[in-house]
């Protein structure tokens, strides 16, 4: 006859098979801990290796920028040297062209003479923005800030404009402006101002054949000592298609249409103003002219005696 057990010794069986239960629980446990330590060793091992591969493959690529930064910048110094050589040439040739203008020949030979000197001349300045651009993308281009008298600045400005009016052929009125709340003295890197100021003139040069250009000179109303340098022309203005891409990079063309290409010199300026740390905006257009703004900041030293009337303004002009 068979053994009953009792409520205790069913309950100490129970205990002893939920306690070997639990031990080989822990003890499959402790061993799939084991191994799951032993792949995330594994992983963390193959993790450093992968992050001293990328390491070491950015340590490659910085050298290999180096060496292709370096050997950029050697090509754009060789350009500016070869630059500054063909410049020469084209001078000479500019010059030639001059001499036989002021020289006893007839109307067709002087006609001649001055399309030759204006294209040796647009040629110099194009290669000089061309430079211009290739410096800037390498970064070679240095912002020197120095005290410049603002008059003297509009003078330098108000020959400029007769110059390339003259080169031009084109009867047009110029003048330049310093309104009288202008500081005299402003802070700016003037060779940089000057070569985007000369790129905005050209390019309003080249786009007005009737009315004039004009430099305005003032204090900006949205900087805080900020300088506003607007060239304002009566030109054929700027369609609303090309106002969205004019500052950019123009690229190769077939269009015949004059208003896909308005000179590089506007993207260049763009590069040059953003070096600058200025604001270089399209303010206005019409059928009436374009108006061109370049806005630069903490341009001034001096605060402005409130009881100046802004109305009036110091007046370069010519016929």
């Amino acid at each position: 006859m068979a053994e009953v057990l009792t409520t205790p010794q069913t309950l100490g069986l129970v205990m002893l098979a939920m306690s070997a239960c639990l031990f080989l629980a822990w003890v499959r446990t402790r061993s799939g801990l084991r191994k799951q330590r032993a792949q995330n060793n594994i992983l963390i091992e193959e993790l450093k290796a992968l992050d001293l591969e990328r390491r070491n493959l950015a340590r490659r690529n910085a050298v290999l920028s180096q060496e292709k930064l370096s050997v950029a910048r050697d090509h754009v110094r060789s350009l500016a040297q070869l630059g500054t050589e063909f410049g020469g040439t084209l001078k000479t040739i500019a010059s030639s062209f001059e001499q036989l203008d002021h020289a006893k020949a007839d109307t067709t030979q002087r006609d001649l003479a001055k399309y030759g000197r204006a294209a040796a001349q647009n040629m110099m300045r194009g290669l000089a923005r061309t430079l211009d651009s290739a410096r800037i993308e390498l970064g070679l281009i240095d912002v020197k800030r120095d005290r410049h008298s603002a008059r003297e600045l509009a003078s330098d400005w108000e020959a400029l404009l007769a110059e390339r009016v003259m080169q031009s052929g084109k009867r047009l009125s110029y003048a330049v402006h310093v309104t009288d709340n202008t500081p005299r003295e402003i802070f700016l890197d003037a060779r940089l101002v000057g070569q985007i100021v000369s790129n905005l003139v050209d390019n309003a040069i080249r786009y007005t054949d009737r009315g004039g250009i004009e430099i305005l000179l003032k204090p900006s109303n949205r900087m805080p000592d900020g300088l506003d340098i607007r060239l304002i022309d009566s030109g054929s203005g700027i369609s609303d298609a090309t106002t969205t891409s004019l500052f950019e990079k123009a690229g190769v063309t077939e269009s015949a249409d004059p208003e896909i290409e308005r000179g590089h010199g506007l993207s260049v300026s763009h590069d040059l103003a953003g070096l600058l740390d200025a604001d270089l905006r399209l303010e206005r257009s019409g059928p009436s002219g374009v108006e061109l703004v370049l806005e630069l900041p903490d341009a001034f030293t001096v605060k402005l005696p409130s009881s100046q009337d802004p109305t009036k303004s110091d007046v370069f002009t010519a016929a």
